[in-house]
């Protein structure tokens, strides 16, 4: 059997997601995510809510075409891939595991004000294109934009 990485998360953004882009022209857009846990407390025999944060990487026009509607509290959930990196700064090792986005559904608000406009849904489900690290071409471009309901 071979390996596999793959990850869902579902949870809500602890801040606005950020575009940057590289020397070459190519966005990458970053967030973190707050995923909560159930965990029973052994004094109280009461489940806590524990959150658990990550940071999120989604390369290319999809994520240019997200980061206005990454904003901080909406609840979506993502799936993707995790990537390891190892770095060294200022004489100490350092590293990060952060989950490479390659789908994300059901981008909206959690709170009652947010509720969708008449005749739009909350929940929609737009789809990466295969490969994170190549730009996608003009026929995906378009139809990313026929898929995402903004």
């Amino acid at each position: 059997m071979g390996n596999i990485n793959s990850v869902e998360l579902s949870g809500h953004l602890t801040r606005d997601a950020e575009l940057k882009v590289t020397k070459s022209g190519y966005p990458v857009v970053t967030f973190g995510m707050a995923v909560n846990e159930k965990r029973k407390n052994s004094q109280t025999g009461v489940y806590d809510s524990i959150p658990n944060f990550f940071e999120c990487v989604v390369h290319g026009k999809y994520g240019e075409a997200m980061c206005p509607h990454l904003t901080k509290g909406s609840f979506l959930v993502v799936k993707g891939r995790l990537h390891y990196s190892e770095w060294e700064n200022q004489g100490q090792r350092r590293s990060k595991v952060e989950v490479v986005v390659e789908d994300i559904d059901g981008l909206g608000r959690s709170k009652p004000e947010y509720a969708p406009q008449q005749g739009r849904t909350a929940n929609y489900s737009a789809k990466a294109p295969s490969a994170p690290n190549s730009r996608p071409t003009q026929a995906q471009t378009e139809l990313y934009d026929e898929e995402i309901p903004f």
